[in-house]
């Protein structure tokens, strides 16, 4: 994540959007074939690909297409695409990339989407009432970490810049050893937090199994 964030920071101070990240256009490289083989993820390299809809904003521009994958898409992009009929959609910059990146860290972290929806509207019904659920397992940090990223309001979201110093980026990352399935197990049994992506407050709520 912290190779992630530091490629989005080197584009958005070119004023590059990318507009459809997700994990299927990251890609892992590794350098050592051994590395490879063993699958030592702490010496792989992370790799954005397909920049097909990406665009360059110049200073001040805002742009208006409702490119991207919807499931990624922030709540700014999923109302730009009820709009597209009445052309009503409101301009966006950099900002709707900070979103994609929080859905695809939860998605690293805890193995889903924190809005997984069956159809288009249960998903823009679930982004519009802005909560989600995570196991309360997670460490403070990186609960804080993604709650940065997934604000619903666009302006409440760190910048790149901010996610760069991050207490969670600045932690001691140790060698990840073989988990035991039956922990997973253990933990998939916790309690779950709420988060709701509309509320200035940073407190979050246990809220049951």
């Amino acid at each position: 994540m912290k190779q992630l964030i530091d490629a989005f920071k080197y584009l958005h101070n070119k004023r590059i959007i990318h507009r459809d990240i997700k994990l299927y256009n990251i890609l892992i490289n590794y350098d050592d074939e051994n590395d490879k083989l063993n699958s030592n993820i702490m010496k792989a390299r992370i790799k954005i690909t397909n920049f097909e809809v990406s665009k360059y904003l110049q200073k001040g521009q805002l742009t208006k297409s409702y490119v991207g994958t919807p499931l990624n898409m922030s709540p700014l992009l999923l109302n730009n695409l009820l709009a597209k009929e009445n052309n009503k959609n409101k301009g966006y910059d950099t900002k709707e990339d900070i979103w994609s990146l929080g859905i695809s860290f939860s998605q690293l972290l805890i193995g889903k989407s924190p809005f997984n929806a069956h159809n288009r509207n249960d998903l823009f019904d679930k982004v519009e009432k802005g909560i989600y659920m995570i196991p309360s397992t997670l460490s403070k940090e990186a609960i804080s970490f993604m709650n940065s990223m997934l604000q619903y309001d666009s302006n409440k979201r760190l910048t790149i810049e901010k996610l760069c110093e991050h207490k969670f980026l600045k932690k001691n990352v140790k060698e990840f050893s073989k988990i035991d399935i039956n922990e997973i197990k253990d933990l998939l049994k916790g309690s779950y937090i709420e988060i709701n992506t509309k509320s200035n407050d940073s407190i979050w709520k246990v809220v049951g199994h």
